[in-house]
């Protein structure tokens, strides 16, 4: 249905004085619930203390992204389609 990846970004990892910053949270729960959703799919996430934590599909067999490759732009890594459709992945996130 979609390719779909939920990044945490790096400015929500440092303390920043200029503006408020939400506090990040834990993506490994909503990763157990989208692989509940669609169970053929290696759904993962970093822990939210990691710089640049992303929700994303894996695929089995296949090295996972280093933290450079993390922390780059969206386009410069594959993301790869799951078959939740997008109102569903949208309600669960």
């Amino acid at each position: 249905s979609g390719r779909y990846e939920v990044e945490q970004r790096y400015s929500t990892f440092v303390e920043i004085t200029s503006r408020p910053v939400f506090p990040r949270l834990c993506m490994t729960r909503l990763a157990r619930i989208l692989r509940e959703i669609a169970p053929t799919e290696h759904w993962g996430a970093n822990r939210f203390v990691d710089s640049g934590p992303l929700l994303r599909i894996d695929l089995p067999g296949e090295r996972t992204l280093n933290k450079a490759e993390r922390y780059g732009h969206p386009f410069e890594r594959p993301i790869f389609a799951s078959r939740i459709p997008q109102t569903h992945f949208v309600a669960a996130v």
